[in-house]
């Protein structure tokens, strides 16, 4: 078996190998599971400066810093470099639960270490260092019918065990420990070879799951990273 280097080489190669009956059996295959996700809620919160009005139709200040913009219609897609990204593309976040999302983008449970459901509750508790400086926006998205989507939580698929095989891991559980679940930068980079092969094959989003839950309950896991604009269907503030 040819070496392969473990640090981006892997899953770039083990993707490239995927064979062009293999990517449309997980076309097919993604199909009823796309359409059960499309009529799922998928949140995407943002933290705004604690001001007069937190009115979320009129313009508000990012935080820490950006530019004014209107929480209630902001944009979901922005460049991103992080996991599951496309190199630098604009791509969209969200999260199937509320409480996974909020664990996914407020910093302070996002890099803590052992985040349990006590941290989170305090987190958020009225007259919290939280509460004083900030206020989040949640909004809510559903995608439109016949998104495609490659569910990477969904046991029926086998992507991963054929990532792995082809790219060189022992078994899916690694590729998940190594890759998938790793916390670190470092595997940002691994992770983004998935979704430019993906992309390129037809997706528009992937479910992956979350690296961030609270060690003590159990939570929906799946993250959907959006490619394609066209897909988020939103109401109006």
């Amino acid at each position: 078996m040819e070496i392969i280097s473990r640090k981006g080489k892997a899953v770039k190669y083990g993707v490239s190998k995927i064979s062009v009956s293999e990517w449309v059996n997980f076309k097919k295959l993604s199909v009823p599971i796309s359409s059960r996700l499309c009529k799922r809620v998928w949140w995407n919160n943002k933290c705004y400066k604690r001001n007069e009005d937190n009115n979320g139709c009129v313009p508000q200040i990012p935080y820490p810093n950006g530019k004014p913009e209107i929480p209630g219609d902001r944009s979901f897609f922005k460049h991103s470099t992080a996991r599951f990204s496309l190199s630098g593309n604009k791509v969209a976040y969200f999260s199937n639960d509320y409480t996974t999302n909020c664990c996914e983008v407020v910093s302070d449970l996002r890099y803590a270490t052992g985040l349990t459901w006590i941290k989170i509750n305090q987190y958020f508790s009225i007259g919290s260092p939280a509460e004083r400086k900030i206020y989040w926006y949640p909004l809510c998205v559903r995608l439109q019918k016949g998104t495609i989507i490659l569910d990477l939580t969904d046991r029926s698929l086998s992507f991963l065990e054929t990532v792995a095989r082809l790219g060189g891991w022992n078994s899916k559980e690694q590729l998940l420990e190594e890759v998938i679940l790793n916390k670190d930068k470092s595997a940002y980079k691994e992770t983004q070879e998935i979704s430019i092969a993906v992309h390129g094959q037809g997706f528009q989003a992937i479910c992956y799951p979350s690296a961030r839950l609270p060690i003590d309950v159990n939570l929906p896991e799946r993250n959907l990273v959006v490619f394609d604009e066209q897909c988020i269907i939103r109401g109006s503030c």
